[in-house]
């Protein structure tokens, strides 16, 4: 479904995207159960390893080139930031 929805980036309008940036629709699997998470709550995996700490302190996804490009444009970001995750803490 995600790949479908990453060829029609572009054709969705602000409101929609508004929504999608703030609605939790984004799987990550636990080792409990799976969880829903907001694309400001994720980022992308690198291909390479990713640094332990991190991902220890970090949600991690990779759904594929075409499923990541739909992400991307909800509002998934390639790294975690200071600022970004002092906006975060702060809301």
């Amino acid at each position: 479904m995600r790949q479908y929805l990453a060829s029609r980036v572009g054709a969705a309008g602000a409101s929609s995207l508004d929504r999608l940036r703030i609605t939790a629709f984004i799987p990550v699997k636990s080792e409990k159960d799976v969880q829903l998470h907001r694309p400001s709550e994720v980022y992308f995996a690198k291909r390479e390893n990713t640094n332990e700490l991190y991902g220890s302190a970090f949600t991690f996804v990779d759904f594929g080139e075409k499923a990541n490009t739909f992400l991307q444009y909800c509002g998934v970001k390639s790294e975690p930031s200071v600022k970004g995750e002092l906006n975060v803490k702060r809301s």
